[in-house]
């Protein structure tokens, strides 16, 4: 499976994308939670960084911020494409993501059968790339979640 996916990966010359896109795993990490509640990556075009914005306030402000937060993603990516930072409004933002201190507990999610989880871990050890590793495993528990959920 690893073989065939980076295969593809090299084939379609989708590297620089999977990596300029590792900005929506690590959004929170690189602006920090104050600003994640208000932004939101939308879309990577081409080396621009589209963001979601809860308002124009929040938007003037980190337009201010563009540069600061352009060098932080080069720094957290170490070597991102991403050059430039466009805003765009989505009033959504702001009220659907709780602060910390206001979140309830989430509900205890049942852990994934560990013969599954076994044999699952056999199948991506020979990814030789642990962050891509990584990724694959927290997707697989992300699908394995929602499949008990139903």
């Amino acid at each position: 499976m690893s073989e065939l996916l980076n295969s593809l990966i090299q084939k379609k010359g989708w590297k620089k994308q999977i990596s300029r896109n590792r900005v929506f795993l690590l959004w929170d990490q690189i602006v920090g939670e104050d600003i994640a509640v208000h932004a939101q990556p939308f879309v990577v075009r081409g080396k621009t960084l589209w963001l979601n914005v809860s308002d124009s306030v929040w938007m003037q402000q980190l337009q201010f911020q563009k540069m600061t937060i352009l060098e932080r993603i080069k720094q957290v990516l170490s070597g991102s494409s991403i050059n430039d930072i466009r805003f765009q409004l989505d009033t959504s933002l702001g009220q659907s993501r709780p602060r910390p201190e206001q979140q309830s507990p989430e509900p205890r999610s049942t852990p994934p059968d560990p013969q599954k989880k076994e044999k699952f871990d056999e199948m991506i050890s020979t990814l030789k790339d642990e962050e891509m590793r990584q990724a694959m495993k927290r997707l697989w528990l992300k699908i394995e979640q929602a499949k008990a959920r139903s």
